[in-house]
């Protein structure tokens, strides 16, 4: 997996070029020849079309990425890039970051809409007066949510063309990749039709845009509910674990909150914890896992926030001991 960070349009444009290129090709059957297990392959000498399946090529990798239906939809990764360069310019205007994840046959790319007040959220400004304390480390004091977009395409067989709402928080540099039930996504088959134009239409993407928008209040909301109750560090593995990661990932994130939180009174809460969880998978994981592994732990960190908590069993059954010795 390689990734390709970018600041503007411009540098979109540069990585754009710098993606795997699909071609299509029919496949055949040699019914001329007679092979054995322990003798390669000859030219065939009789190959005949299967006309119902073809074959989706790599170019650049030069490997095969998927066998099919010769109804599969090919949609190239540039014409994704094309449509979203259309649709952010007759939209928000221009773009902040971004990084594109490039498996090849699959991309997953994240955005931060730029020059637009309504494209951020000032978390400071939302739970000021005291009550909330930035993670150690920053290189400023400020803590900002950046509003942005998902965008994914492949020609593996398995990976749709979509996008969903999103989110960039500048004081951690992690991207914050929200549940798709929960905010707002699209997605569509790589399956032709009759009338399908070539490409991709702007207006496909320029809905989702319109959405992380119309999700601003939301957002506001789950942050605000998120930071309001403060509980013991010491009970973060805990609410990983309830959200739904393992015990080795509730343990590494865990580190993160402590890391980042250790001098705020020994207390933590669910926004940090969510927080912690983004940028471990951003800074940590994200290049040793598949797309579907990547996406899956963000939703996993999203649930984070809708966590009960609750004292620890073990404390629990320890504070219930010492009450009766």
């Amino acid at each position: 997996m390689q990734q390709h960070v970018f600041r503007d349009l411009g540098e979109l444009e540069d990585v754009k070029n710098r993606l795997a290129r699909a071609t299509r090709h029919p496949m055949h059957v040699d019914l001329g020849t007679t092979y054995e297990d322990d003798v390669d392959s000859p030219d065939p000498v009789d190959p005949h079309a299967i006309d119902d399946y073809h074959v989706i090529w790599n170019n650049r990798d030069d490997c095969m990425a998927y066998r099919g239906s010769k109804r599969y939809n090919l949609i190239q990764h540039r014409e994704v890039i094309d449509s979203i360069q259309t649709s952010v310019e007759n939209t928000v205007g221009s773009i902040d970051k971004g990084v594109i994840r490039d498996y090849g046959s699959s991309v997953d790319g994240v955005l931060v809409f730029g020059d637009q007040d309504e494209a951020s959220v000032d978390v400071m400004d939302l739970v000021g007066d005291g009550g909330y304390t930035p993670p150690e480390g920053a290189e400023w004091t400020e803590d900002v949510l950046g509003l942005g977009m998902r965008f994914y395409n492949g020609w593996d067989g398995r990976t749709k063309i979509g996008g969903s709402t999103m989110g960039y928080r500048y004081i951690c540099q992690n991207w914050m990749v929200w549940s798709e039930h929960t905010i707002a996504s699209e997605s569509d088959m790589h399956l032709k039709g009759r009338d399908d134009a070539v490409g991709v239409d702007p207006e496909f993407f320029e809905g989702i845009i319109n959405r992380v928008f119309d999700k601003r209040e939301f957002v506001e909301k789950v942050v605000v509910e998120s930071t309001g109750e403060r509980f013991p560090l010491d009970w973060t593995p805990d609410v990983l674990e309830a959200a739904g990661f393992g015990a080795g990932y509730a343990r590494a994130i865990a580190g993160f909150v402590r890391d980042q939180h250790k001098a705020d009174d020994g207390k933590t809460t669910l926004w940090n914890v969510y927080n912690a969880a983004t940028a471990y998978i951003d800074h940590e994981k994200a290049e040793d896992v598949s797309d579907s592994v990547y996406q899956r732990h963000h939703e996993t960190a999203w649930d984070v926030l809708s966590v009960d908590v609750e004292e620890p069993e073990d404390v629990r059954s320890l504070r219930a001991f010492a009450s009766t010795s």
